[in-house]
């Protein structure tokens, strides 16, 4: 009887054990592809996605750059990430509870075809629980897109002809005639290795008339204004590139391509209850727009009359310098400024090597230091300061620089004009000023004191710099205590700006919602002011806010910043998803062209300032 009690309980432990442990499915490995769509159009981006069942343990899969062969030719890729996608079933069946696990992993890509045609996605080889697995190859079709009358785009070059080394300008110009929620630019010509590319920043004077669009891993700025193309009005955005071909040769510019979704009407909703909700349903389509294609030839450099001191400058360059003090003395600082204009592109353009202008060498003591270029309008300015090492100099000679002229098509020379100086002799000029008359000695006497540079001597070598000692601040030490009270008065002063500003809401990221409520409503409320201007003052607020609470700078602030912040510091997917939608709308109202009312202005300063409200709950976690 007891061995019988004692079976029954060792037979319900174990039925308790069975019905605590889970029963896992087929531990078979099992991996399936799948396909957003399988016809598509050059140049529009769609989801690949490799899903793995029977494992979360997935390693050595590729990320941007597969090695695949045939896919980078192919596509261009963009790795979207990996995540478990696994499941727990629990089920009771005749009073008996079982758990079923069930592991799995899915991979996901975007893929942007570069060509038409019947196309293959390569296998993809990777390790699931250490054993290699790979997918099968997938068939996707790609169509040449086609143009239609809502959208156009139009590429130019400034020449279809160029050398190697000159900068040319290529534009492109989006004709926009139908409301744009969402666009993607793909322009394969960045992609070349023959050609340099710059983006060049516009001077932005009004905001609500430029945006920042990303173009193949970098991001150009685009104008916004108004244009006419077949006889049809277009709102345009507009953006260069400058161009510097460095390999010669007959280079065809292929059709850049944009994926656009635009909202091309509403339903009206026959539920009387969703409409009071919800409001009308917008219809949404998608656009795959192509533009024009081009052609470039680039010719090589002669050697023939190549210059010994050509630094590359090629274009049609002129040069001027100017010079401050004219009348110095020997070793005295001479400022030169150099003026370099040129091609559109000025801005990476080098300054002339001073050291190998044999005449000023001879006269002047040229440091190996110069100034970065400053812009200015069409021209580029160096200043370099220079020491006369002589007596008797009357000029600072003419500057040269050797440039290739494209449009004669010969190497040439810019040269400035020669700059009238005097230089005296050191010896004719004391500490006090005047001359000493011809009672000095030949040679000044030896240095006594421990100061910079000696202007008073004649040698080369005594155009030195020098770092001024503590002896000098030990002649000074009868004025010390009379500098000690206006010294206090400016630190005070300094202070009690510095707390001015943070009361503001400058400097240290202490902007507060109040103050962006104000500031929201101030703007929302100027009924003179175009909407888009006032959208576009609202989005600068809020930018510079941001810049402040997050600790980036605003210039280099879009709009995807915000949602990206949020999910670092762990909001949740709710949270991060209004945020997208406040800045989608910033932009929909500033550049979809569409009226922007009061009552839309009220909605989107409230919707802001949720938005700051809820960032300022995380405040504390960045400090």
């Amino acid at each position: 009887m007891n061995r019988g009690r004692w079976a029954l309980k060792i037979l319900g432990i174990l039925l308790l054990i069975l019905d605590c442990t889970p029963l896992f499915g087929d531990d078979t490995i099992t991996v399936t592809e799948a396909v957003e769509r399988n016809r598509v159009f050059r140049g529009e981006s769609f989801i690949f996605q490799v899903q793995i069942q029977g494992s979360e343990t997935v390693k050595d899969y590729p990320e941007d750059d597969w090695e695949t062969p045939g896919l980078t030719g192919d596509f261009s890729v963009q790795f979207l990430g990996g995540s478990t996608n696994s499941s727990r079933t629990v089920t009771i069946v005749n009073g008996q509870r079982s758990v079923q696990v069930h592991l799995a992993y899915v991979l996901s890509y975007r893929l942007t075809p570069n060509r038409t045609g019947d196309l293959i996605i390569p296998p993809l080889s990777f390790k699931v629980d250490g054993k290699t697995v790979s997918t099968r190859p997938v068939p996707v079709t790609v169509k040449e897109p086609e143009e239609n009358d809502f959208f156009k785009v139009r590429l130019s070059l400034s020449g279809n002809t160029a050398y190697v080394g000159e900068p040319i300008v290529f534009t492109v110009v989006w004709y926009i005639g139908m409301d744009v929620r969402d666009f993607d630019f793909s322009i394969p010509f960045f992609k070349r290795n023959e050609f340099s590319f710059i983006h060049p920043e516009p001077g932005i004077k009004d905001p609500a008339k430029y945006i920042r669009i990303p173009v193949a891993g970098s991001e150009v700025v685009a104008e916004r204004g108004r244009g006419t193309l077949d006889g049809n009005t277009y709102t345009t955005l507009t953006f260069k590139t400058i161009v510097i071909p460095e390999k010669p040769g007959a280079y065809y510019i292929p059709r850049a391509i944009v994926a656009i979704r635009a909202q091309t009407g509403t339903v009206r909703n026959r539920d009387p209850f969703e409409d009071f909700f919800f409001g009308d349903t917008l219809e949404m389509e998608n656009f795959v727009v192509p533009s024009n294609s081009l052609e470039i030839t680039v010719k090589e450099l002669p050697l023939r009359g190549k210059p010994d001191d050509f630094q590359g400058h090629v274009g049609a360059y002129t040069i001027e310098t100017s010079a401050e003090p004219r009348e110095v003395f020997v070793g005295d600082p001479v400022t030169l400024t150099i003026r370099i204009s040129g091609p559109p592109y000025i801005r990476g353009t080098a300054p002339p090597d001073l050291r190998t202008n044999a005449a000023l060498v001879r006269d002047f003591h040229i440091p190996s230091e110069m100034s970065a270029g400053r812009e200015d309008q069409n021209s580029i300015v160096f200043t370099q300061t220079i020491r006369p090492v002589n007596e008797g100099i009357t000029e600072i000679p003419s500057i040269t620089l050797p440039y290739f002229d494209t449009v004669t098509e010969r190497y040439r020379t810019a040269r400035s004009g020669p700059i009238p100086v005097t230089v005296k002799p050191a010896g004719d000029y004391t500490v006090l000023g005047g001359s000493t008359g011809p009672e000095l000695p030949a040679e000044p006497p030896a240095e006594t004191g421990d100061g910079g540079i000696r202007h008073l001597y004649k040698e080369k070598d005594v155009l030195i710099s020098r770092d001024y000692g503590f002896s000098f601040i030990h002649a000074w030490d009868t004025l010390i205590p009379l500098a000690v009270p206006p010294l206090v008065f400016v630190a005070a002063l300094v202070l009690y700006l510095a707390r001015k500003r943070i009361r503001k809401g400058g400097g240290d990221g202490t902007w507060n919602c109040r103050d962006m409520h104000t500031g929201l409503m101030d703007i929302a409320r100027k009924d003179d002011v175009p909407p888009e201007e006032r959208v576009a003052a609202m989005e600068k607020m809020f930018r510079e806010y941001f810049s402040l609470f997050s600790g980036k700078g605003a210039g280099g602030f879009v709009p995807g910043d915000v949602p990206e912040y949020m999910e670092t510091r762990g909001f949740g997917a709710e949270d991060i998803e209004k945020a997208e939608m406040v800045m989608k709308t910033i932009d929909f109202f500033r550049f979809g062209g569409v009226p922007c009312s009061m009552e839309d202005l009220r909605n989107l300063v409230q919707d802001m300032l949720r938005m700051v409200t809820l960032l300022e709950t995380r405040r504390g976690d960045d400090k």
